[in-house]
């Protein structure tokens, strides 16, 4: 049990998706104690020994697929993840402007659901590491910022949301690209949050977010 335990321990600590390895154990975990109760024991350890090796068949199939298909790997999720809700607050802040409805399908990227998933993602690159403490602070803090502008500007005036939409459009062609990032003219509330939320998480500690050079 004692030998259980810190498998499953170390595996939690040093995979990015730990879920992997706490399924399988948490089985074994469940099942082990019924071995006892067993007239033979030993017997009915043999007799189900090929279940260790679905095991490893499972595992190995799972990988070999994500090699051959280029299965996203969990720096690839962040990375879209945090592009995709910049986006989703861009066209949140233009519909505000216009006057419109927002795309609903960009806007479930503001979901909470999505943004703590963002955030938790984030902790276990830093975890695993797979990204630096600047860096994971600097993504959580982008993510944290993009969730509190986006509950404000359903609120805000027309001409702060377009000059918001401006500003995140310049970022996203400039320090998302690995370009320095400067602040936008504009000078409206959201505005300047933006541009103290925006210059806080690319001072240099969180990598370009396109996919060749992000994480």
């Amino acid at each position: 049990w004692a030998a259980l335990f810190f498998a499953g321990y170390f595996l939690m600590r040093i995979l990015s998706e730990p879920h992997v390895a706490l399924g399988p154990l948490v089985v074994v975990a469940l099942l082990a104690p019924f071995l006892d109760t067993a007239p033979d024991p030993n017997r009915v350890i043999g007799m189900t020994g090929w279940l260790w090796a679905v095991l490893g068949l499972a595992v190995a199939s799972t990988l070999l697929v994500q090699w051959l298909f280029g299965a996203p790997l969990t720096r690839a999720v962040l990375r879209n993840q945090t592009r995709s809700m910049l986006v989703a607050l861009e066209n949140l802040a233009l519909a505000a402007g216009f006057g419109r409805e927002p795309n609903r399908r960009l806007r479930r990227n503001l979901d909470p659901e999505e943004t703590e998933d963002a955030r938790e993602r984030a902790e276990k690159l830093m975890a695993t590491g797979r990204l630096t403490n600047a860096q994971a602070a600097s993504c959580v803090a982008l993510i944290r910022g993009v969730e509190r502008l986006s509950k404000k500007v359903p609120s805000c005036a027309r001409e702060d949301a377009l000059a918001l939409a401006r500003g995140i459009r310049a970022t996203r062609k400039t320090a998302l690209r690995g370009a320095p990032f400067t602040s936008g003219s504009d000078r409206g509330p959201l505005s300047e949050t933006w541009n103290q939320i925006a210059a806080g998480a690319f001072s240099g500690s969180l990598p370009p977010l396109r996919p060749a050079r992000f994480l």
